[in-house]
């Protein structure tokens, strides 16, 4: 019902698609300096219709969503105003809200220790969240952060947990089977889209700790990770001022990533989708790519 972009689309337990944030005026594609939207709505797949369900505690873009293990969605962090490419979303909010599909309410929960857009927010298996990276924001600083802090849903509040070895935003975090979760890549410094590193490392939740592991072939941002059947990780696209065809895969028993195919076009801010048959679909992408592709 309303243009989004830097939003976040959460599939829900009931398998309705919550959409929430962003921006969006329709006036252009990078609605400079526009202010970030609080609007939400529900993707009813039985209907194929979108539904408009109210509004966000506050306006936010570039923010994270993550369903919680009791079928809440946890949304927190964000810019208030537009300004093109990720992660460059004006001041940046400490705040966070959990969404109930039972009520249909968003609810302010516990604030954020460092205020942040373009991290992550990973499950991790105990079902705690794991907020990382990012840029903080505000009237006198703009930089990448490498502070990270767990978010316990039994308590509703955030705690700081070990920093990133490299401060970063735009960058991945997936859930590996062992439970520990691959950070990868990124913008080190904002000014410079080129400022892009190939540097990944691994966060133990058992320790509460950050060790850097292998680096990527090349420095990559805005790109996608996907866990893949076996265990690795297709690492693919990304890298804002010059898209890559280049694509790796991470092998979490080596700690090491390997070239693998090549995608058919550079890509930079697709998704990439794993299929029931283990194939990837990798989709879209900057600047306004109809083409998708599969890797097998």
């Amino acid at each position: 019902t309303t243009p989004h972009y830097a939003h976040t689309a959460t599939k829900l337990q009931n398998g309705e698609v919550l959409v929430r944030g962003g921006f969006g005026s329709g006036i252009d594609c990078e609605d400079l300096g526009n202010p970030a939207t609080a609007i939400a709505e529900l993707y009813h797949p039985t209907t194929g219709a979108f539904e408009s369900i109210g509004r966000m505690a506050e306006g936010r873009g570039g923010h994270t969503a993550t369903l919680l293990a009791n079928g809440k969605v946890l949304i927190a962090g964000g810019g208030d105003s537009a300004g093109s490419i990720l992660p460059f979303y004006g001041t940046s909010s400490r705040t966070a809200e959990a969404y109930d599909p039972a009520t249909g309410a968003f609810t302010p929960t516990g604030s954020m220790v460092t205020a942040r857009f373009g991290h992550t927010a990973t499950l991790l298996s105990d079902g705690k969240v794991l907020i990382a990276g990012g840029v903080e924001s505000g009237d006198t600083v703009s930089q990448t952060t490498p502070t990270a802090e767990l978010y316990d849903p039994s308590t509703g509040t955030f705690t700081p947990t070990g920093s990133l070895a490299v401060a970063r935003a735009g960058h991945t975090a997936t859930l590996l089977n062992d439970g520990k979760v691959l950070i990868a890549g990124g913008l080190t410094d904002t000014r410079d889209p080129a400022l892009g590193t190939p540097t990944a490392e691994i966060y133990d939740p058992s320790t509460g700790t950050f060790s850097r592991t292998g680096d990527m072939g090349v420095a990559r941002e805005a790109h996608t990770a996907t866990l893949l059947a076996n265990g690795a990780v297709l690492i693919a696209g990304g890298g804002l001022s010059s898209p890559t065809l280049f694509a790796e895969i991470y092998d979490p028993s080596t700690g090491s990533f390997t070239p693998t195919g090549a995608m058919g076009t550079g890509r930079v801010g697709h998704t990439a989708t794993l299929l029931p048959d283990g194939r990837v679909l990798v989709a879209g992408g900057g600047y306004f790519l109809a083409s998708a592709e599969i890797y097998k």
